[in-house]
């Protein structure tokens, strides 16, 4: 009885301190070459976004661009894992494709963190 009470009560601290997000809805895929990476993302159906914020492990993003929308790289107040972004003052709909400049080798995935449309803070990965 007393073993079932600890594990209560250590699932239950757990889930208090978790993190409950919205989904962005997102999905990408992405491509490499030597000191780039292509990212296309698609937005969810109905979710706009203002920008993202790229990391790939073992690597920096050094700059970011997507062709034909609005905006600007930025290596500030970016989510954890992340090392770069773009943010747009237009909304990003559809699909995007990101161009990725980046120093050092990547050991892992792009990871792609979608911005609100405040812009201070950002969903779940994709």
């Amino acid at each position: 009885m007393l073993a079932i009470a600890i594990s209560l009560a250590s699932v239950l601290a757990g889930g208090a301190s978790a993190r409950i997000e919205a989904p962005s809805g997102d999905t990408c895929t992405y491509s490499a070459n030597v000191g780039t990476y292509t990212v296309d993302i698609v937005t969810g159906n109905g979710i706009q976004q203002f920008g993202y914020a790229f990391g790939i492990p073992g690597a920096t993003v050094t700059n970011v661009g997507i062709t034909g929308q609005n905006g600007s790289f930025t290596a500030s107040k970016l989510p954890p894992s992340t090392t770069g972004g773009w943010i747009s003052d237009a909304q990003l709909t559809g699909t995007s494709a990101a161009t990725l400049t980046v120093s050092g080798s990547g050991t892992g995935p792009v990871v792609v963190v979608p911005a609100t449309a405040a812009q201070a803070s950002y969903f779940d990965p994709c």
